[in-house]
This record gives C-alpha cells, structure tokens and sequence, in this order.
C-alpha cells in the first residue's frame, strides 16, 4: 500500500525547490492581472477627469486592489524563484 503522506511531500518539494515553478506562477499572475489592466486603466482615466470637472462621478473602484495584488505576488513569486535557484540544495536536506 502506498504511504501518500510521501507521495505528497514529495510532490510538494518538488514544487517548491524548483526555480522555474515560481516563474510560471509569477506569469500566470501576470496576465491575470492583464486581463484587469483595462479597467483600472479606466478608473485612473476617471479619477483624472474627475479632478478637472468637480461635477463628475468618479468610477467605483472594484479592480485596482485586485490587480496590484497579483502584481505584487508575483514579484513575491520571483524573489522566491531567485532564492530558492541559490538555496535550492540546501532548502531540500533542510526539508528532510
């Protein structure tokens, strides 16, 4: 019978000790957060109009915090891949 509590350590070491996951996460971050750029581009352009026409509503903000959130992870994803391409070896005998 197979021990799946080292099925899935292994599997996650495998994840989390390789540069390039990190990397592909971080890309995957990044055009999701692509995929939003438009609206916030639009709420910024709302907020610009709206400060030389007092009278004009300002867009509601439901994109923006999202979208720095996926910025800002994956840059956290990339300073991940940068650590663990130096450590790797040392992170795996620590895991052990």
């Amino acid at each position: 019978m197979e021990n799946w509590d080292s099925v899935h350590k292994t599997n996650y070491e495998s994840k989390a000790f390789w540069d390039i996951h990190w990397i592909r996460k971080a890309n995957d971050l990044l055009k999701s957060a692509d995929l939003i750029e438009p609206e916030v581009l639009r709420l910024w352009n709302s907020v610009e109009e709206g400060l030389d026409n007092k009278e004009r509503d300002i867009m509601p903000d439901y994109h923006q915090g999202t979208y720095f959130m996926l910025k800002a992870f994956a840059v956290e994803n990339i300073f991940k891949a940068a650590i663990i391409r130096n450590k790797q070896f040392e992170y795996r005998q620590t895991s052990r």
